[in-house]
């Protein structure tokens, strides 16, 4: 992060690797995805976020790594005392870059991702409707 980014990726390369699609790759014999270079994050309703692979990825790589670092250290979240202040700026939402660059039916976990992208729509219509009509958020 010494320029200031946690991923340095620019937006050619998000849309070179969704142009190009799933890469197989080969990790001591077994087949496996190609690595990529992303960061994905919750971002809530009111714009905070929650992040829990930044600060653990980060106490990996400090001199300290050796100590694990206990749940709430390694989970970020906005406004988290005694963090540094983070901006999350997304340069791609939604599924796209993980349909097209992640996934793949040669996949072990394909059916996997079926599945969680078919429960992230679910429930994103559930919460669609639960804004649209506020008495259900009391059931």
């Amino acid at each position: 992060m010494n320029d200031g980014l946690y991923v340095n990726v620019s937006s050619e390369q998000l849309l070179r690797d969704v142009l190009e699609g799933y890469q197989l790759d080969s990790i001591e014999g077994r087949p496996a995805g190609k690595p990529i270079n992303a960061h994905a994050w919750i971002t809530l309703e009111n714009g905070s976020v929650i992040d829990a692979t930044i600060l653990a990825s980060q106490h990996r790589k400090a001199a300290d790594a050796g100590k694990p670092l206990s749940f709430e250290d390694a989970v970020f979240y906005t406004g988290k005392p005694g963090t540094v202040v983070r901006r999350h700026i997304p340069m791609m939402t939604g599924l796209v870059y993980h349909q097209k660059a992640l996934t793949d039916l040669i996949d072990g976990d394909f059916q996997n991702y079926c599945q969680w992208a078919e429960d992230y729509g679910r429930m994103m219509g559930r919460m669609d409707l639960m804004r649209l009509v506020p008495a259900l958020t009391t059931i």
